[in-house]
């Protein structure tokens, strides 16, 4: 952790409050922090800033002295749709995206990925809260990103796509467009990555018929979790400047 995670429920009062479990286990263990150091800290979807340590309950839990005084950093003009992962790659997935700022997030059915999938406990609220949670605190952030989920592909271009290219550019990960290359945007860009096995060709043309750009990320074929990062990295240059 680069920060402390807080939530409403750690405050006792208005600059005071108590950490359990986990994070009181952190500081205590690897940090190894004491009464009187200070950490840096944020609220979940609230502010950044210090505590310090006042002091250590019987039952482990710590006692913060907390000051929010910064905002967090800016995010990504990015909206990332992408077909949902398998299950074990899904928290990774979601922890990384989370850290590299990415504050909407889409995922969707295709032809390609099990329809046991969106059974997995890797979707559970509590899940997934904590993932976002965890790469929030890597990139010392504090805004949870959304979690939009699309379990027909028809949905993503009905009543997604059409709204969202309104106001951001539209990018396919394409293995089939060799060399094509995005340049500098004036709008956000929505990037679209299809499952371990690929868009079918008629989900493809969809999305460029849509009016989604080709974006080729090489001649190797990926796994998702290595594609959306260079998806990322690549298109990191082209965005507009964050608010």
């Amino acid at each position: 952790m680069n920060i402390i995670p807080l939530t409403t429920a750690d405050f006792v009062a208005a600059d005071h409050c108590t950490l359990h479990g986990e994070r009181a286990r952190h500081v205590r263990e690897v940090l190894k922090s004491t009464v009187g150091d200070t950490l840096k800290v944020g609220l979940v979807d609230g502010l950044l800033g210090s505590a310090t340590i006042t002091g250590f309950a019987d039952d482990g839990s710590l006692l913060l002295a907390v000051q929010l005084t910064d905002p967090p950093p800016a995010p990504l003009p990015l909206t990332l749709l992408l077909a949902l992962p398998r299950p074990k790659m899904l928290g990774r997935l979601l922890r990384d995206v989370a850290s590299l700022g990415v504050k909407q997030i889409h995922l969707f059915q295709s032809d390609k990925v099990e329809k046991s999938y969106w059974q997995t406990p890797s979707l559970a609220p509590a899940y997934v809260h904590d993932k976002l949670v965890e790469g929030l605190a890597q990139a010392r952030d504090t805004v949870l990103p959304a979690i939009h989920q699309h379990r027909r592909f028809g949905e993503l271009l009905a009543d997604v796509l059409p709204a969202l290219l309104q106001t951001h550019t539209g990018i396919i990960a394409d293995p089939f467009s060799p060399g094509a290359s995005i340049g500098p945007q004036t709008r956000a860009l929505a990037l679209a990555i299809g499952p371990e096995g690929g868009f079918t060709p008629q989900e493809r043309q969809q999305l460029l018929d849509a009016g989604c750009q080709p974006l080729w990320l090489g001649s190797r074929i990926l796994r998702v979790e290595t594609a959306v990062h260079v998806a990322i990295g690549r298109l990191g240059p082209t965005m507009p400047a964050s608010p």
